[in-house]
Formats: C-alpha cells, sequence, structure tokens
C-alpha cells in the first residue's frame, strides 16, 4: 500500500556502518521518547560517521580522491584544526555528490537539509532571542528515514568508480561464469544495495558489449550473459526498463553479418526476445531460416527457444550434411537427428554414406529407440548404405551405446530383412584371437 509509514527497528537493521548504526539507533530512541532536537543532532551524526566509513572503504579499495579526502581528515585529527574540522563537515555532501558519486544531487539535498536542521537544533545562536526551537516528530522522522535510504543502507561505491569496480570483476578471467555463481557474486558486492543509476550504467554497458563487441570469446560472452540474468532477478524493474529503452537500439546498429550474435545471445538472454520491435524480431527470424553453414552450429540453442523454434526448424529441413557436421555432438536435438538419418537414406554413393554414417556414429549417443527403427527401416532401400565400410560400424556404435529404448538389435535386423549383419556385428563386437 503506498505512503505506509516504514518501520524505524526495519531502518536501523538496514545499515550496513557499525557507528552510523549506533547513533541512527540512539535518533531512533530519543525520537520516541519525543526528544526530537536530540534526535535529529544524532541522525547528522549518523550521516557524517556512515560518510567518513565509506570514503576509507573506496580508499582501501583504490579511489584516488577518497584517499586525498582521508588524508585531509587524518591530518585535521592530528592537528586538532577546528576550523578545517567544521569545513570539512560542511563541505563533505558536495564531495560525495560531486567527485565520488556516491549520493545524487536530490539525495544531497535531503541530506543537507538533515544538516540545516541540526544546525538549528544544536546551535542557539541561530534562533531568535528567548525562542526555542522545536522540530516537529514528522521532521525528525523524515531525517532518519532519508539518512537511512538515501545514504546508510548503501555500499560505499556507487559511481563511475563502482561501476569501473564492477566491469574490471566480470572481464577478470578469474570470474565465475555461472549464473548462481555470478549471483551470489553480486549479492555480497557493490550492486547488491546499488541505486538505480549504477544498476542503469551496468545494464548499458553490458548490453552494449554483449550485442556490439567483436573478436569476445564464448566465456565471455557467457559471463555477459549470466551477469545480465543476475542483475534481471536482483533489479527485475530497472532491468526491464533501461533493457527496453536501449536493446532496440543496440540491435539495430548491428550489421547483417554479425547478426549470429543476436541470433544466438538474445536467445539466451531472460526476457531479452521482448524488448525488441517488430520489425528487429521478424529481421532475425528471417536470419535464421536462412543461416549459414558456418553458424549452423547454432542451431540446437535456436530449436529451444521458442520465439526462433519454427525458423530453426525450416532451416533444419534444408541442412545438407556440411551444415550438420558444424553441430557439436553433444545432446543433438532429434530434428537434427532426423535430418541426418534422411540423408543417410538418400545417399547417391559410397562416399556420401560413409561420411554421414561416421556422423550418426557420433550422434549415436543421443539416440532414442525411434531413431534406431527410422534408421534400419529405410536402410534396406539403398544398397549405397547397407553396402558401404562405415554400415556395420555405425550399427556396432548403436548397439555399443545402448539407445534409450532400444529392444534387441539382432531382432530389429531380422524384422528389417537385414539379419545378414547380425553375425558380423557379433564378430566384430567378440574378435577371435
Amino acid at each position: 500500500m503506498a505512503g505506509y509509514l516504514e518501520d524505524l527497528d526495519e531502518l536501523i537493521l538496514k545499515c550496513r556502518n557499525r557507528s552510523a548504526r549506533e547513533y541512527i539507533r540512539e535518533a531512533v530512541a530519543s525520537y520516541r521518547a519525543e526528544a526530537y532536537r536530540s534526535s535529529i543532532v544524532s541522525c547528522w551524526v549518523a550521516v557524517c560517521y556512515d560518510l567518513i566509513e565509506k570514503l576509507r572503504e573506496l580508499s582501501l579499495a583504490g579511489d584516488k580522491q577518497a584517499t586525498d579526502k582521508i588524508e585531509v581528515l587524518d591530518r585535521i585529527h592530528r592537528t586538532n584544526d577546528l576550523p578545517q574540522s567544521l569545513k570539512f563537515e560542511k563541505e563533505i555532501l558536495e564531495f560525495a555528490r560531486d567527485k565520488i558519486e556516491i549520493i545524487s544531487a536530490i539525495e544531497c539535498e535531503d541530506l543537507k537539509r538533515i544538516l540545516q536542521d541540526r544546525h538549528r537544533c544544536a546551535h542557539p545562536s541561530l534562533n531568535a532571542e528567548g525562542e526555542q526551537y522545536s522540530p516537529p516528530a514528522e521532521l525528525a522522522r523524515l531525517h532518519i528515514h532519508s539518512a537511512v535510504t538515501h545514504l546508510l543502507q548503501h555500499e560505499p561505491a556507487q559511481g563511475k568508480f563502482a561501476l569501473d569496480r564492477v566491469l574490471s570483476q566480470i572481464q577478470s578471467e578469474y570470474f565465475p561464469s555461472s549464473r548462481t555463481d555470478i549471483l551470489r557474486t553480486f549479492q555480497n558486492g557493490p550492486i547488491r544495495r546499488a541505486r538505480p543509476s549504477l544498476v542503469r550504467a551496468l545494464i548499458s554497458v553490458l548490453l552494449k558489449d554483449l550485442f556490439l563487441k567483436e573478436n569476445e570469446t564464448h566465456d565471455q560472452m557467457v559471463k555477459l550473459v549470466a551477469s545480465l540474468n543476475s542483475i534481471n532477478t536482483m533489479h527485475r524493474t530497472v532491468y526491464s526498463d533501461r533493457s527496453a529503452e536501449i536493446l532496440p537500439a543496440i540491435v539495430s546498429r548491428v550489421s547483417d553479418k554479425d547478426l549470429h550474435r543476436v541470433a544466438y545471445r538474445i536467445s539466451k538472454l531472460s526476457d531479452g526476445w521482448d524488448f525488441l520491435e517488430v520489425m528487429q524480431k521478424s529481421r532475425i527470424q528471417r536470419y535464421v531460416e536462412k543461416i549459414p553453414t558456418d553458424q549452423f552450429v547454432m542451431i540446437p540453442s535456436l530449436l529451444s527457444f521458442p520465439p526462433l523454434n519454427a525458423s530453426a526448424t525450416n532451416r533444419v529441413k534444408f541442412a545438407a550434411i556440411d551444415d550438420i557436421e558444424e553441430i557439436f555432438p553433444f545432446s543433438v536435438p532429434e530434428e537434427i537427428i532426423d535430418r541426418t538419418i534422411k540423408l543417410y537414406h538418400s545417399s547417391r554413393n559410397y562416399h556420401q554414406a560413409n561420411r554421414i554414417a561416421r556422423t550418426l556414429q557420433v550422434f549415436s549417443l543421443s539416440f532414442g529407440a525411434d531413431h534406431v527403427d527410422l534408421l534400419l527401416s529405410t536402410a534396406k532401400e539403398n544398397d549405397q548404405v547397407t553396402e558401404s565400410f562405415e554400415f556395420p560400424n555405425l550399427l556396432l556404435e548403436i548397439k555399443k551405446n545402448k539407445s534409450q529404448g532400444l529392444r534387441d538389435l539382432d531382432h530389429l535386423l531380422r524384422e528389417n530383412g537385414l539379419e545378414r549383419f547380425c553375425e558380423l556385428i557379433q564378430d566384430e563386437e567378440n574378435p577371435q584371437d
């Protein structure tokens, strides 16, 4: 329900830094005791402690500007320089906004109001003679909420430094490649509670790299896809809005010769297809129907992707053995096996039959009983198949791999008038010394 009051105890638990959490706890206790001036003062102290701690974390991570600012603070502490201390406190919000970008302009204004009201609460000289400043309860509660939601609950890195840090991690050869591991990594990193601006920037960079970057390795592509899918899981609304904004523009920049990148990668990207324009979808579907031989290796993945299944199926119907030999022999789709068997049955010479038989031997690990029935039921109709050197080897491979649900191979051979091969494959399977 819109407009609900967030529980103050939940806000306390959201604070990352221990010192800041204790001051927010004090601010909440003062609020509940109706000591609203004390509540606002404690709230500002929590903001200061949190900003200083974030600067130290960024300095350790290598941020030069944060390091310089921490050196100034350390010098203030060593010399007990009160004027510089006040100056540091006065300027810290602008520094966080402009230099290290961990708060936005709007968030900076909200946090400045805490500082202004803190002055009014803690400095009697700012009030007219005899006038006591009494902030309302709603103002104290608002400041507590603003401090936690704008700053205290977030990771220290949110701006360009955070973006560079995440991109550097993804590009590392030691970055995980599985979606589960990447999701776990992100959930314990700077984008766990990242502001939408950082998430949008990261999505933009990753989508451009995924679809426009050339000479990218398969491992890098897998990491990009898994990273985007993980961000979709963590920040679904921001992911959907940003992808809908920029993905069509990115895809429109891809030339025909590079369209294979879009066809394959969009099939791996969660919800990616939904963000494309109608004309872009039609373009990709037509490409898949005419996919060239050197990209036919993508067909198994495209067959398992519903929006492109029909186009990939049409392409398989016209596949030649040159196309099929591009397929990796792991979990070969039924459509590919059926097409290869059909090509085998129409072999015009022994050379062609032997070539296709060698491919079928590799695919036989994925054979089901129906494939064996289909292979044997029509093999006898073409002596270029049955008289070829590789046909007995194919039968041996089928028998060795024990195709799923396969009945006794000898019985099947006899049923199909190929009983002469029963003894041959038996001899080959158990050679005499």
